[in-house]
């Protein structure tokens, strides 16, 4: 599950007897990872990127799994506007 009060982590395992997250796993995320959540301090400090496209920022989104693939809609911010969408697929 993705979960926001874990900031560096994309996702979490949750046990299905309690619905929480379980206290003992293996954190599934590394530096640089496309899928964990993009630090909104860092994001506004290079104000959207040098590129036409502005800067890829990965909060809250939707995501889609389908046989074996994750879909995610990314979008690309510029001066704090919306740039481009575009749908990443792992």
């Amino acid at each position: 599950m993705r979960s926001s009060h874990l900031p560096d982590q994309p996702f979490v395992p949750i046990d299905k007897e309690t619905c929480k997250v379980k206290e003992e796993y293996e954190p599934w995320t590394s530096e640089g990872n496309l899928l964990n959540w993009t630090n909104l301090e860092e994001n506004k400090a290079e104000d959207g990127g040098d590129d036409e496209f502005g800067k890829r920022t990965l909060r809250a989104t939707l995501m889609h799994y389908l046989d074996n693939e994750l879909w995610i809609v990314a979008p690309y911010y510029k001066n704090d506007q919306v740039k481009r969408m575009a749908v990443e697929v792992y």
